[in-house]
């Protein structure tokens, strides 16, 4: 038997380049993803980012405007992620709302549910409304309480909890189950009822 000698050749040397760095790219794309999970995570990003991309999973046709829902609109799709406050069409809309003073503002129905126009919605199914002490009132939609009905407990964040937009806020309990709501802004918690 005789000992075959190993030579080193182009392709060789082309295929063993092409390979390591495929490896690398490989490698560093997943370090990376890692680092920026990770960075994330530390700094309580993590539920914004899953919001985001699941906003984007969504199919246009379902994208729609709160205003089309209240007739306002025929059709027009939402571009903000459901956030009316970086909305200037909404911002028009309740500009030309309040402008009008001899109009009451009378909370409207859509699909058997109420909906009043005093607030902005999230599509967790919360809402936030602004008071006049420059804080902000959260709560469920009309659509979600209905949905849970009289729950079992409630689990509210402390006095002086940080909430994050799209992150937990609050936590229903019913029977063996448990449904956590997100907060539909940033801010910190001065009152708990």
């Amino acid at each position: 038997m005789g000992l075959t000698v190993f030579s080193w050749t182009i392709g060789n040397i082309v295929f063993l380049g092409i390979f390591f760095s495929i490896v690398t790219i490989i490698g560093t794309t997943v370090l990376i993803s890692l680092l920026r999970a990770y960075r994330a995570m530390q700094e309580h990003h993590a539920e914004a980012i899953r919001w985001e991309s699941e906003f984007q999973d969504l199919p246009i046709s379902v994208r729609r405007c709160r205003h089309v829902f209240t007739g306002e609109f025929k059709q027009r799709t939402c571009d903000n992620g459901f956030d009316c406050r970086s909305c200037a069409t909404h911002a028009q809309l309740t500009q030309h709302k309040t402008t009008n003073s001899d109009d009451i503002e009378v909370p409207i129905h859509v699909y058997g549910f109420t909906m009043p126009m005093d607030r902005l919605y999230h599509r967790g199914h919360t809402w936030v409304m602004s008071e006049a002490t420059g804080t902000y009132k959260v709560g469920l939609d009309d659509f979600a309480a209905h949905l849970i009905g009289t729950p079992d407990g409630i689990e509210l964040p402390k006095l002086g909890t940080h909430v994050q937009v799209n992150g937990s806020a609050w936590c229903f309990k019913k029977g063996n189950s448990a449904v956590r709501f997100l907060s539909p802004l940033d801010g910190e918690v001065v009152c708990n009822k």
